[in-house]
């Protein structure tokens, strides 16, 4: 049983190569999936290794956010910026969980000088847990990070790019 739970695995995995490699493939970013994968496992390198003191002074300007007024010349952009760091972060071997993916995603934006927000929030769960989330705004647009009710989190840290 264990072999067949291997394989299957192993066919799990072919499979989610396959489909990062038809996702690039359709849409003409193969270097920024590229990207994506080094910088998911610098930032989770970074993250395991250096402390947040060090961490946070590369992240921009802290306290400050960035404007909600985006061009839509760069909407498409941002979209495929979005949909690369999520199909790189679900098939990486290490964990890019939302601070990774939210970091990957400002530095991609970045590049393109474009400006936006780093949030980190906190609530607790149903059990009394504390929770943490991180998510990456650009504009009206959240880039990674919006899955969840960003409405029940307190904001305790945002940076500026």
């Amino acid at each position: 049983m264990p072999e067949e739970e291997r394989a299957n695995e192993q066919k799990k995995q072919k499979c989610l190569l396959f489909r990062t490699i038809e996702y690039t493939r359709d849409n003409k970013c193969f270097f920024m999936v590229v990207k994506a994968f080094f910088y998911s496992a610098f930032y989770r390198l970074q993250l395991a290794l250096l402390k947040p003191k060090r961490l946070k002074k590369h992240w921009g300007t802290e306290k400050e956010e960035s404007g909600f007024e985006a061009p839509e010349d760069f909407i498409p952009y941002v979209d495929k910026v979005s949909r690369a760091v999520i199909c790189v972060c679900n098939n990486t071997k290490w964990e890019s969980k939302c601070l990774v993916r939210a970091l990957v995603a400002r530095k991609l934006l970045k590049k393109k000088k474009l400006s936006c927000t780093l949030y980190m929030g906190v609530r607790q769960d149903e059990t009394g847990k504390m929770l943490a989330h991180a998510w990456l705004r650009w504009g009206n647009h959240i880039v990674t990070g919006g899955n969840e009710d960003l409405n029940k989190y307190a904001v305790v840290s945002k940076f500026r790019t």
